[in-house]
């Protein structure tokens, strides 16, 4: 007797199930809607890829730019920052609307703009403090068995300079001016020198007040002793302030130590081998620049993930 009933219901077309398999399909037993279907990748809380690699990658290019390329093509620089603004512009004013897409697009824009902010600051900021002073040093002329007693002004062109044998500092003579920092300065001798100073070896918080100097190799003796430096360049609004600072010492130790400084003197910084210190500032720059990108990786994931988030809970509050 059931299964007549059943078939009779059947037949009538009150089969529950019969819903399920055609034209009802998304309604489940009993008449209530099955709910829908989500699209694969339009969840809210998925961050695009893009918003991860992109920015990081433009910062990259940026910053390896200018660490590696301005000294010689600064226009070619330029342009490429330039031309990544332009994109990151294009995605930042995409309207947003209430499309999920457009409010991507946007914070992908500021992303992107952020990157090439931080990327110039950063790669300016190695270029000055560490590249500037490689190139400097490898474009310019480097001389050997240079007494102290030659005018600096036949060794203006110089980035490195190997001084003759008897050349030695008179740290006797050597004045630290005080100013925030010890600016250090030691007139460079030879036996043969009367009271007139050419070149002058410096440093900063490296000497006492009056009568020691203890920069970079010049407390070195014997095999050690070193007798070369590298010229310090007057490069930058930094590098101009030090000079000015170095200029007071020398005239402090003029007065002092009844000397007569050159119109121009060069300074020095004295080393042993003034070509391992010009490779220094190329392995700095180069370390600069991998720590930069580890930063600039970590802030820009979790810059990406925030948006992500915020766009997720302005949609849920739609």
């Amino acid at each position: 007797m059931e299964d007549r009933a059943f078939l009779e219901r059947s037949r009538l077309g009150d089969d529950p199930y019969d819903g399920m398999q055609r034209g009802g399909a998304g309604r489940s037993p009993g008449g209530i809607p099955a709910p829908a279907r989500q699209k694969p990748g339009s969840s809210g809380s998925s961050t695009p890829v893009l918003h991860y690699v992109l920015p990081w990658l433009m910062f990259v290019l940026i910053i390896m730019l200018f660490t590696y390329g301005y000294h010689h093509i600064p226009g070619l620089v330029w342009s490429t920052v330039c031309l990544l603004g332009c994109f990151a512009l294009i995605f930042a004013f995409t309207p947003s609307g209430a499309d999920a897409e457009g409010r991507s697009a946007v914070s992908l824009g500021v992303l992107c703009g952020f990157a090439i902010v931080l990327g110039v600051l950063g790669g300016l900021h190695n270029y000055g403090n560490h590249m500037e002073q490689y190139w400097l040093y490898e474009e310019a002329r480097e001389y050997h068995n240079v007494l102290p007693s030659e005018p600096a002004a036949a060794h203006a062109d110089a980035g490195k300079i190997t001084f003759a044998e008897a050349a030695r500092i008179d740290t006797t003579k050597a004045v630290g001016y005080k100013a925030a920092s010890t600016y250090c300065v030691a007139p460079i001798l030879d036996p043969s020198s009367s009271n007139r100073v050419e070149f002058w070896a410096v440093g900063l918080d490296c000497c006492a007040p009056r009568g020691e100097f203890n920069c970079d190799d010049a407390a070195k003796e014997g095999a050690e002793a070193a007798h070369g430096g590298i010229v310090v360049f007057e490069t930058g609004w930094i590098a101009a302030t030090h000079f000015e600072y170095f200029r007071k010492a020398v005239k402090e130790s003029e007065a002092a130590n009844d000397l007569v400084s050159a119109t121009e003197p060069i300074f020095v910084r004295w080393v042993k081998d003034p070509a391992a210190v010009q490779a220094s500032f190329f392995a700095a720059g180069t370390g600069a620049l991998f720590g930069y990108c580890i930063l600039h990786l970590v802030a820009n994931g979790l810059l990406a993930w925030i948006s992500t988030l915020l766009r997720f809970m302005g949609a849920r509050d739609r």
